[in-house]
Parts: C-alpha cells; structure tokens; sequence
C-alpha cells in the first residue's frame, strides 16, 4: 500500500516570497532551500539534473555547498531531489480539471491552498508532506491517453522534479509557481490537508522505477 500524504508547511506556503523568474538560478535555488527542499542545477534542454545529484538523497546540502554547485555548472533551471519521507509530487499530465476529479473518485481531495506548480506544458504538480517512505511510482493513475484528453498521474516521493523556473526542453515554457493565496497558502489549509492521504491501493501500481537514467524521461 501507499499511505501517508500530510499537511503542507504552515511557513507561508513554499511559493509565497518566491523569486522573480529571470533571478538568478542560485536565489532560486536559496529559496527552495528555506523552504525545506534540496535544489540541483537541471541540465540544458532535459527534465534530469546537471552533474551528480544522489548524493543529496541522504545529504540536505547548506548555502554554502549550493554556491559553487550553480556557480560551475551550466544550467537552464532547478531540480528538486526527493528523499522519501519529505516532500512528495503528485504530477499530474492532462487537463486540470479532469485530472482533478479522477483524483477526487479515488479519494484524493486536493486542496486548494496546495502549493501547485503549472509546468511549461500547462500540467499541474501538487506538492505535498509525507511522513513516510511514498516512492516513485510511475502511471500511479491512468485515465485515456494525455495526448487525446486523458489523465496520466505519476506519484514522485524518489528521484527528482522539474520546479520553476526551469523551462521546459520541448516548449521552451516556464515552470511557475500557481500566486499563493496569500494568508492562506499554509495554515488554511492544515485541516483538509491533514484527512488528506493516498488511501490504500487495491490494485498493484503499474510500476515502480528504480533511480535510474529513466528520471530524466519522467516530471512533464
């Protein structure tokens, strides 16, 4: 089973305060890292990062290791690294609103103070807390074929994702962060967050991918 999807932080919401998108890529980077994620320079024209990145799995870096990481390494965006218990991403590829409500029928209500991020492809990453080990479960939820309307929802506690403001390789887009809603982006929500979980699967996940070269194909 796959449980154990908390409240997000009551810190003002981890895209309040975020940035200006032409900032530099190392105050981003800063940014995340007060808010309690671990930022890696993304490779030129892919969704992977640039250089070594697992490390940080077990390691949450400071200011100071960041620095020169961004300094020496070409980059046209951030990454996120996922370590398990954290944060996780629910990634969603499809049109919002349907991705939503197939959601919603397996019992997992989004709330709408959910820190969100809209992808340079349009989709929706719903970044939440967990207090345990989620995984990377690839076709977590498939609905239909994306390309004609469909839903494909990926389930992203390992490995990492694509954040703002990356561009993505295909369209050139922006990731960016959905405006925070202001006073409200983090406690509001701590009550429909904290009922809010992946509840037990009765059917065994598509597949589940070892931290390999196939996170670079992953985080649309």
């Amino acid at each position: 089973m796959t449980r154990g999807v908390g409240p997000v932080p009551d810190d003002g919401g981890i895209n309040d305060d975020a940035p200006a998108d032409d900032a530099p890529l190392i105050a981003w980077a800063k940014h995340y890292l007060r808010k309690g994620l671990k930022p890696v320079p993304k490779r030129i024209g892919k969704k992977c990062p640039a250089g070594r990145w697992k490390r940080f799995q077990s390691h949450f870096p400071d200011e100071q290791e960041l620095e020169p990481l961004f300094d020496r390494i070409d980059s046209d965006g951030v990454s996120l690294v996922l370590d398990g218990p954290g944060w996780v991403v629910i990634d969603c590829a499809g049109p919002p609103d349907k991705c939503l409500d197939v959601l919603l029928k397996r019992g997992i209500k989004i709330p709408d103070a959910c820190p969100t991020v809209i992808t340079g492809r349009g989709h929706h990453h719903y970044y939440c807390k967990t207090t345990r080990p989620v995984g990377r479960h690839i076709g977590f939820i498939q609905d239909g074929d994306p390309k004609q309307g469909g839903v494909s929802i990926d389930l992203l506690g390992e490995g990492v994702v694509v954040a703002p403001p990356s561009r993505h390789p295909d369209t050139g887009e922006r990731y960016r962060w959905q405006p925070p809603i202001h006073g409200a982006n983090g406690p509001a929500c701590r009550g429909g967050c904290s009922r809010y979980s992946i509840p037990r699967i009765r059917r065994p996940v598509r597949r589940s991918l070892a931290l390999s070269a196939q996170v670079c194909a992953s985080g649309r």
